[in-house]
């Protein structure tokens, strides 16, 4: 779990949207909360100008979409 958060701030931080994706996913996959995911997306804020991070929440927000029509 701690792996997938880590991989998700560093994607989250570069940019890296695909990626980011299917690593929130696997970190919810292998027992993340919401909360802890939100959390790995809010430490890098600082180290990003705000447009990579809000692109970084997007990808958030459509994963949490796609969950809840899966579900």
């Amino acid at each position: 779990r701690t792996r997938e958060l880590i991989n998700v701030a560093i994607l989250a931080a570069c940019g890296w949207e695909r990626q980011l994706y299917s690593h929130l996913r696997g970190a919810k996959n292998v027992g993340a909360s919401n909360e802890e995911c939100e959390l790995a997306l809010n430490s890098v804020m600082s180290l990003t100008g705000s447009e990579v991070f809000s692109r970084a929440l997007e990808v958030w927000n459509r994963l949490q979409a796609a969950q809840q029509v899966g579900s």
